[in-house]
Order: C-alpha cells, then sequence, then structure tokens
C-alpha cells in the first residue's frame, strides 16, 4: 500500500456478528489505526491489547479510532477476545478475561480470506503459519481524509510501533518508524536472477 494512496474502504464483520466501514469515520476529521494481529496465543499481540487498554482516553483525545484485525474465522477471532474460552498460556500471570477482555473498546475484525488485508499490502499468509519467523504484524494509519499515512508491514512478530509510538506519530504528523532489530527479508538479502548472473560473471 503505497502512502498517499487513498485507503480501499470495505467493511468487515467483527466477532459479535456486527460490521465495522471504516468510511463511517472519514470526514469526521478523525483518525483511523487498523492493526492486524497474529491470534490468542501471540503475547504481543496482546501487550497491544494492553496498552490499548491504558491509552484509550488518549487516543479518544486525539480523535483516533482504532480496530484490529485477525485473518482467521469467528471462532478463533472470539478466543482471541475470550468470548469462546479463557486457554492459559505460558505469559500470562492472571486470566485475560479479568485482566482486559470486559475492557475491549475497539472493534475486533474478521478477513476471513484475508481479502482485505491484501488491499493494503498484507499478505495473508504471513498470518497462517504459527511461527514467529513467518508471522508478520501490519500496523495502517489514514488520515481523516481517508488517506494512508503510514503502512508498516513488520519482520518478525514484534517488529511493529507500539501503541504509544503510533499515536505519537498522528500528533506529530511525522509518519517515521523502523524497529531496531528489523530483519532483511529474502527479496532484500538476495539479488534476483539478473543480478545473480551479472555478479557470477564479474567474479
Amino acid at each position: 500500500m503505497a502512502v498517499g494512496a487513498a485507503a480501499p474502504l470495505f467493511a468487515l464483520p467483527d466477532i459479535d456478528g456486527g460490521r465495522w466501514d471504516p468510511a463511517d469515520a472519514i470526514g469526521d476529521g478523525e483518525w483511523t489505526v487498523l492493526i492486524w494481529v497474529f491470534a490468542d496465543w501471540c503475547p504481543v499481540c496482546h501487550r497491544g491489547f494492553d496498552e490499548l487498554i491504558e491509552l484509550r482516553d488518549e487516543l479518544h483525545e486525539a480523535d483516533v479510532n482504532v480496530a484490529t484485525i485477525e485473518c482467521h474465522g469467528g471462532y478463533r477471532g472470539r478466543v482471541m477476545v475470550r468470548r469462546e474460552l479463557e486457554p492459559e498460556y505460558w505469559f500470562a500471570e492472571e486470566s485475560f478475561i479479568e485482566s482486559y477482555a470486559e475492557r475491549i473498546w475497539w472493534p475486533h475484525l474478521l478477513d476471513r480470506a484475508g481479502a482485505v488485508g491484501a488491499k493494503y499490502g498484507v499478505d495473508p499468509m504471513s498470518y497462517a503459519v504459527h511461527a514467529e519467523y513467518i508471522n508478520r504484524p501490519a500496523t495502517i494509519i489514514l488520515d481523516p481524509n481517508g488517506t494512508v499515512r503510514f503502512a508498516y508491514y513488520g519482520t518478525f512478530w514484534g517488529d511493529r510501533p507500539s501503541i504509544e509510538e503510533t499515536l505519537e506519530m498522528i500528533r506529530s504528523k511525522e509518519f517515521e518508524f523502523e524497529h531496531p532489530e528489523r530483519r532483511h527479508v529474502a527479496s532484500e538479502r538476495f539479488p534476483g536472477p539478473a543480478e545473480y548472473e551479472f555478479a557470477v560473471r564479474e567474479s
């Protein structure tokens, strides 16, 4: 997704059977942040949820709408927000139901086939396999006119701006971020066929 392009606006179902349409916020002077998450087993995703709860008032004061998006079906999406099960996780000291699930104030959306994510440049297969090296987060910021101001595709599950950093970008209107441990993906690390052939001839 090119920064400065008009955002593709598609309504998505939420985990309660409703629908959320980003177009509803366009023109009302509000910003929109779309955050793709992996699944209920991801501690980084849960930390993002913690931050959203902690910064609720600040986000509202800055006129920021937030939606988290999962490229899974309804059951797994509802597990993420504790509507179906209460799994025990090695990284959790207490029940997620008691600690935050009842305080989730933003819509948790389902992009079942990854079609909407693909429109935003998100590879849906990056969320299909449960492995750190394949699951890559994405954060998209839309301005009040529906223009993409920031599109960040991570290189591992912790590679994304925090909610606080995202909010600061919106406040400052300076949309720059790169994780200090960002990895080089294969397309950046290895030469293409033409470059490889040239390198072999030169050697």
